[in-house]
């Protein structure tokens, strides 16, 4: 990104992220990224072809600027309190609900976006990463012989399967049917740590 945000952003370039923001998102419901051009993208921002190239590099770096913000509703610190055994869980309630609540957008999205494209693949590897980052953060130091990143790489490996099933693949399953998927699949291992608590 051109952009150096790490000092902060200005009023006008937040006015410049949140109209292309905006723009690919709103187009993104009505056709496939890879046929998004740079032109159409800055025609509906409203901003001409210089402005979008003195932010991005290109479309690409624009849809990762967009996919590097945190989940939003997504506290990563609450989870430090709830004991270990039923910390994952909560995380991946708390997550089920947040997507639940965008639903219907990844539909739209979705039904122009194929699985193997860019797109999914970009949201797959970022929701995969917010999910790695809390549970390494949320897991014990290990559990048995499994240490943290080995743990933290599995459940995230078990929650991103699910999230995605549910929310990019579309199927139809509900959250109690989701939170039994997830006691089978992760349930040994965190008897395991109730054990050792």
């Amino acid at each position: 990104m051109k952009y150096d945000v790490s000092n902060g952003v200005s009023r006008s370039a937040g006015r410049v992220f949140t109209a292309f923001r905006n723009a690919i998102f709103s187009l993104l419901q009505s056709q496939s990224f890879e046929s998004i051009s740079v032109q159409t993208l800055c025609n509906a921002a409203d901003y001409p072809r210089s402005t979008f190239y003195n932010y991005f590099d290109d479309i690409y770096d624009l849809l990762d600027f967009c996919l590097q913000s945190p989940i939003r509703g997504f506290d990563r610190e609450k989870y430090a309190a709830i004991p270990i055994e039923q910390r994952v869980y909560a995380i991946f309630s708390d997550l089920y609900d947040i997507l639940e609540t965008q639903r219907a957008a990844f539909a739209r999205v979705f039904q122009h976006n194929r699985p193997t494209g860019v797109l999914q693949s970009s949201i797959n590897k970022r929701l995969r990463q917010e999910v790695y980052d809390t549970l390494a953060e949320a897991v014990p130091e290990h559990i048995g012989v499994l240490p943290r990143e080995m743990l933290a790489d599995h459940c995230c490996d078990v929650f991103h399967l699910l999230l995605a099933w549910r929310f990019m693949h579309g199927e139809e399953f509900s959250k109690s049917t989701a939170m039994e998927c997830i006691r089978q699949l992760l349930g040994g291992v965190f008897r395991s740590a109730a054990a050792e608590a």
